[in-house]
C-alpha cells in the first residue's frame, strides 16, 4: 500500500483522533488549564505509542522538576546504528481563545463544516504534530512495515534554506519525484526555540508546515482544511522515505 492510499484509507480515524485532541483546552498561558496541558501531553504520548513508537514519554520541565509545562518525547530508532537522525519539534499546547465572542463555534468543540475543521490548534500546533505522526505510519505502510534507515526523534513542548548536502540532495529528489519545483523558501521567526536547537545540535533547520492563510493560525476561528491535512500527511511520509534514500546514498554516519 502506498503512502497516499494508506492516508486516505485511515482518514476517518485520523480526523476523529484530531477532534479528540482539539477538544482538550491545553492553554499553557492559563494557570487554570494546567491539568488540561498535562492531559494533552498524556493523550499525545499514548497516541504515539499506538502508532508504533517504541519510546513515547511525558517529560517534566522546570526547576524544580514539574514546575514547568510537560513535554512529550518520542523516539523510533532505525535498525542501523549509523542511520541519520532527524529531530521533529512542535507544540501540543495552544494559544488563549480570546476574544471568545468572535468565534463562530466553541473553540474546543470541533465539528466539521464544509470540508474544514475549526478549533484551537487545528491549523498550527496539534494539527501539524499529528500529520507528522500519521506520515510516519504511512511511510512504514508503504515500505511493507520495514523500518526506514532514519532514526526519528520527536520533541513536543508545551509552550531558511539550509546549506546541508543532505538537504540539497533531498530537494533534488523531491523535484524529480514531483516533476516541478514547488518549494518556496521563506524566512520564519517567532518565539519558539527552533534556532536554539539548531545552534546547540549543529544541525540544519527546516520548517515543514501545511496550511493556508485562511487557517487563521492563533486567531479566532482557527481551522484546517481536511483534504489539505491528508496531503500534508502523505507529503510527510514521502519526506521520511526521501531522507532515508538520501542517507543511504551519502553513506552518512549518525548526526542530529
Amino acid at each position: 500500500m502506498d503512502a497516499r492510499t494508506y492516508v486516505e484509507a485511515n482518514a476517518s480515524g485520523f480526523f476523529n483522533e484530531l477532534k479528540q485532541w482539539l477538544a482538550i483546552p491545553s492553554i499553557s498561558a492559563d494557570p487554570a488549564r494546567r491539568d488540561d496541558v498535562r492531559k494533552s501531553a498524556e493523550w499525545l504520548a499514548a497516541r504515539l505509542r499506538a502508532t508504533g513508537f517504541p519510546v513515547a514519554e511525558v517529560w517534566e520541565t522546570g526547576e524544580p522538576p514539574g514546575s514547568g509545562q510537560p513535554a512529550v518525547f518520542a523516539e523510533w530508532a532505525a535498525d542501523d546504528a549509523a542511520a541519520l537522525t532527524v529531530l521533529v519539534y512542535g507544540h501540543h499546547d495552544v494559544q488563549p481563545v480570546e476574544p471568545l465572542h468572535e468565534w463562530r463555534s466553541p473553540p474546543f468543540e470541533p465539528a466539521e463544516e464544509g470540508g474544514r475543521l475549526p478549533g484551537r490548534g487545528a491549523s498550527d500546533d496539534k494539527g501539524q504534530v499529528l500529520f507528522h505522526a500519521l506520515g510516519v505510519s504511512a511511510a512504514l505502510a508503504a515500505s511493507g512495515g520495514a523500518a526506514p534507515p532514519v532514526s526519528l526523534k520527536l520533541l513536543i513542548e508545551g509552550e531558511e534554506e539550509s546549506g546541508s548536502p543532505h538537504f540539497a540532495d533531498l530537494l533534488g529528489r523531491e523535484r524529480a519525484r514531483l516533476g516541478c519545483d514547488v518549494i518556496l523558501f521563506t524566512r520564519e521567526g517567532g518565539s519558539g526555540p527552533e534556532a536554539d536547537l539548531a545552534d546547540i545540535l549543529g544541525a540544519p533547520l527546516v520548517f515543514v508546515s501545511v496550511g493556508l492563510d485562511s487557517g487563521r493560525i492563533h486567531a479566532p476561528n482557527e481551522q484546517v482544511e481536511l483534504g489539505l491535512q491528508l496531503t500534508g500527511a502523505a507529503a510527510a511520509a514521502h519526506l521520511w522515505e526521501e531522507l532515508a534514500a538520501t542517507a543511504l546514498g551519502s553513506g552518512a554516519g549518525p548526526r542530529p
